[in-house]
């Protein structure tokens, strides 16, 4: 969960993609409604192009921010073999600078036979197998999720630099058909994204949703477009076109299809999902046209929001199966391509075709109102918009508690010692007492402490099978001849028994211990990176801040530098005249 502290104060910052540009929007805290018109020029807006190097404007087809607003991560639509190139850039979200870069291209695919095949099949037909189509940060920003339009699906390790998972989307239709050559046509990878606690990759292709398992890179199942689902688009077929997955149940998954219809499953199943997976609930209808955008909402399980081609936003209520439309495009033919939801549950920015977004006020309408969602503000792109994502608040993080249960101060030895001399003077005083009552037994032929009594004396102290054996042993002492004993038996008076551990638990304690620290240790180096990775990115923002007002200062001394050399020529003429007038 966020902190809704820091989701209500922090600034809520807006990543645009449009064409070949993405725009960072930092949305005023409190606009005045309806009147925040924003544009490039704005101070609050900043704009991007992460491939310089290109000619022409290079189309970008996907970002993603990482989980503390610092990095963003982009995709470009050209494929590598067309124009080589990384097309795979990470940026700074404040100053545009390119923190790192890579290329995912069909080289590292041929290390499969499948995906050989897969790529010679594939380049028999297109060249554009190596287009990054949806890229996804997950968990701590260590793993980046990669889905290109071949279907292929890969994760990179941020931290080592390297792929660790490799994925491939099973063909529609067996190699047989078509004259031997597989139907790519809804192979692609459409979107990826890992599920919030990391467990599952998801890849969305037009004609069926595959889950992965991340641990040990087996696919658990997929799951194509229900038979029994009627609804048409304009090309009369029914596809999917995009998903979402709820942060408050990770468990549940809703994709949308260009028909109109949502579907909810459950994705935590045993087998994954598969052919034989009954939807959690099925919403017919609900767009007259494609599903472009679902977003669940961070404060209520039950709610979350679609957008379609149809101009209109709704918000659905998963539990009855009910809607409500909380806004829509001020142009009904002005299709929305793109939706999103801030942390704060009430702020939604849709993305138009025309290149305008809105950004609007679903307070009152979540709380069950019937006004129609204010607008808060609007920014108008030159190009299509394709995508827009809300930066995530940082997260504010809980004060560690010791394991130990001792709170962290610097006086904690002292008292554990102190705790401990209690313990043992406590410890000392009964075993005195018990051992004057074992005493007082044997000179005096008393009767035996009752089993019940032992049982209660050594509750913590001893284990109960120890008790049992001091009764016995007292029961056989009172046939034999009252005298002194000539030793008392040690179990009475040790606090604890030596219990030998058997080397299955030894093994197992040990590898839990080792697990706890494994973890412990990359949580540990995760941590540190982190903050390295934080403070090279602060270094390079101040460095281009400095920069930035270092080129002020410049260009003003030489304008002043500019207008003295101006002046000196004008005396240098006028000199030069009076010396011909007296000369003359």
């Amino acid at each position: 969960m966020v902190d809704p502290d820091a989701a209500g104060s922090g600034k809520k910052i807006l990543a645009i993609l449009s064409g070949s540009k993405v725009t960072v929007w930092d949305l005023p805290p409190s606009p005045i409604l309806g009147r925040e018109n924003s544009s490039d020029a704005d101070p609050g807006v900043r704009s991007f192009d992460p491939y310089p190097q290109s000619e022409d404007a290079m189309p970008i087809s996907s970002l993603a921010w990482n989980h503390n607003q610092m990095v963003i991560a982009t995709s470009s639509g050209i494929p590598t073999d067309e124009f080589a190139h990384d097309n795979v850039v990470l940026l700074s979200s404040q100053s545009g600078q390119k923190l790192d870069s890579f290329q995912h291209d069909w080289g590292w695919k041929q290390k499969r036979k499948f995906a050989l095949q897969q790529e010679q099949q594939w380049q028999e037909s297109s060249t554009q197998g190596s287009i990054v189509n949806s890229i996804s940060f997950g968990g701590k920003s260590r793993y980046l999720c990669i889905g290109d339009e071949s279907g292929a699906v890969c994760l990179w390790d941020l931290k080592k630099k390297v792929r660790v998972r490799q994925f491939f989307h099973n063909p529609i239709g067996g190699a047989g058909d078509n004259g031997g050559k597989c139907n790519f046509a809804g192979f692609s990878s459409l979107q990826v994204s890992l599920d919030p606690t990391d467990t599952y990759v998801m890849s969305l292709s037009p004609r069926a949703m595959y889950q992965y398992n991340l641990r040990d890179g087996q696919l658990l199942g997929s799951l194509e477009v229900p038979k029994d689902d009627d609804s048409k688009d304009k090309q009369g077929t029914c596809l999917f076109t995009v998903f979402a997955i709820s942060n408050l149940e990770p468990n549940i998954c809703a994709i949308g299809t260009s028909g109109g219809n949502i579907y909810l499953y459950d994705i935590s199943a045993p087998h994954g999902l598969d052919q034989t997976s009954t939807p959690h609930a099925k919403i017919i209808r609900r767009h007259n046209g494609r599903v472009t955008g679902l977003v669940f909402s961070p404060e209520n399980p039950n709610t979350f929001l679609s957008s379609g081609t149809d101009g209109i936003v709704y918000v659905h209520n998963k539990s009855n199966g009910t809607r409500h439309k909380v806004c829509s495009a001020p142009d009904t033919n002005n299709p929305i391509q793109t939706l999103s939801l801030h942390a704060d549950g009430v702020t939604c920015a849709i993305g138009c075709r025309s290149g305008d977004v809105y950004v609007y006020d679903l307070q009152y309408i979540i709380k069950g109102g019937d006004m129609p969602a204010p607008l808060l503000a609007t920014h108008q792109s030159s190009d299509p918009i394709n995508s827009l994502v809300f930066a995530p608040p940082p997260k504010a993080k809980d004060p560690q508690k010791p394991k130990s249960g001792i709170p962290s101060e610097q006086h904690n030895e002292e008292k554990v010692t102190q705790q401990k001399e209690q313990q043992q003077q406590q410890q000392q005083q009964q075993d005195e007492k018990r051992t004057k009552q074992q005493e007082n037994f044997f000179s005096n032929g008393s009767k035996p402490p009752s089993v019940k009594a032992s049982a209660a004396d050594t509750t913590d102290k001893t284990p109960k099978s120890a008790s049992k054996i001091s009764s016995a042993s007292a029961t056989e002492k009172i046939k034999l001849p009252l005298s002194s004993p000539k030793k008392t038996p040690p179990f009475l008076f040790h606090k604890n028994l030596d219990i030998p551990t058997s080397p299955k638990r030894k093994k197992s304690m040990t590898d839990e211990v080792r697990e706890v620290v494994r973890e412990e240790v990359e949580n540990l180096q995760d941590e540190m990176e982190e903050q390295f990775r934080n403070l090279h990115i602060d270094v390079i923002n101040q460095f281009h801040r400095q920069s930035q007002e270092f080129e002020a200062i410049l260009s003003k001394h030489m304008a002043v530098l500019e207008r003295l050399s101006n002046e000196n020529q004008l005396l240098r003429e006028e000199n030069e005249r009076f010396r011909r007038g007296e000369e003359g």
